[in-house]
């Protein structure tokens, strides 16, 4: 008898989906029940062409939105990538800014790396080293590397 897995409480956003759901359709029905954690690694899956799903950048954004809609932190910082690259919305970064604002405050470190370099170079948000800093800090503290590198 073949074991489920279990839902992992706060997987690494990178992780394979493999090890947070059974199959793509087991993600998809969690996704589709509003589960944020299934929305987000869904829109992972779409916007890479994982689990031989169908490679679409503007159906990624849909899902990544929809968990951001619920706060998901991955999800904000995947919202904050989109608008950064032009991938499935029209590049602002403005926009990136803020959906990686959002995910900052909630303690996401790349998400804090990402606006300390905004600050640091203006992009999207005033120029304001003392800013910069202050988010380099915040990420280097959850030992972020290349905040830790920024810092000096």
């Amino acid at each position: 008898k073949k074991k489920k897995k279990k839902r992992k409480e706060t997987p690494d956003p990178s992780a394979s989906t493999d090890a947070v759901y059974d199959s793509i359709d087991s993600l998809r029905r969690a996704a589709e029940q509003n589960d944020a954690l299934a929305q987000h690694h869904l829109g992972v899956c779409i916007a890479t062409g994982q689990q031989g799903v169908e490679k679409s950048e503007m159906e990624a954004v849909k899902w990544f939105r929809r968990a951001a809609e619920q706060d998901y932190a991955p999800a904000l910082y995947s919202m904050g990538i989109c608008f950064d690259k032009g991938e499935g919305v029209e590049q602002d970064d403005v926009e990136a800014a803020k959906w990686y604002r959002r995910a900052a405050d909630q303690g996401y470190a790349q998400a804090q790396y990402n606006l300390g370099v905004r600050f640091a170079n203006g992009q999207g948000v005033a120029k304001d080293e003392a800013e910069a800093v202050k988010w380099y800090r915040r990420a280097a503290e959850q030992d972020h590397t290349m905040a830790q590198y920024n810092l000096g």
